[in-house]
């Protein structure tokens, strides 16, 4: 990807961390750490400290990515805390079916009542619905928001960094 706009945070097997356009991109295709939560956390606060209500998070949950343990949730959930004021919205894209994909949605659910957000949030089944979603919003409220070829390029330089991130 030739953006300019796109800058990788974190990244390990497990996931990738970007900022692109002013907004948090996530990419989680095993089970999320203690560590890349704390990534994401510093990330979201540097991005709503700089844009207030411009900024969102948007997440992809890869098909083999499993359940966060208490660390990461307790760490997702306080960031929350902080950022409610000043995220714009969450969107989360689940990849796969079945029971792993339901639980996924259902801590995603069980993590924004414990945060208690003032920001909208809402799981879906492909990046091409979560951008149709996230979008209005983030016009709405004068945010930089690429196409939806721009945001799937994005995704795919997050999952070529995880394909390539050397084992820990």
């Amino acid at each position: 990807m030739t953006e300019d706009n796109f800058r990788l945070v974190s990244v390990s097997p497990a996931h990738a961390i970007g900022e692109w356009r002013g907004h948090a991109l996530v990419d989680w295709q095993l089970r999320p750490s203690p560590e890349s939560a704390r990534d994401l956390a510093q990330l979201m606060e540097q991005l709503t400290s700089l844009r207030p209500g411009r900024s969102c998070l948007l997440v992809r949950v890869g098909p083999q990515a499993m359940l966060p343990e208490d660390a990461v949730r307790g760490v997702l959930v306080s960031v929350g805390r902080r950022v409610r004021g000043s995220l714009n919205c969450i969107g989360v894209t689940v990849e796969g079916s079945g029971f792993s994909a339901a639980a996924v949605r259902g801590v995603i659910t069980g993590l924004a009542l414990a945060v208690g957000q003032s920001f909208a949030m809402r799981s879906h089944a492909t990046l091409v619905e979560m951008n149709a979603w996230v979008r209005p919003r983030l016009l709405a409220a004068r945010a930089d928001f690429g196409t939806d070829s721009e945001v799937l390029a994005a995704f795919s330089e997050l999952l070529a960094a995880v394909r390539s991130a050397p084992a820990t």
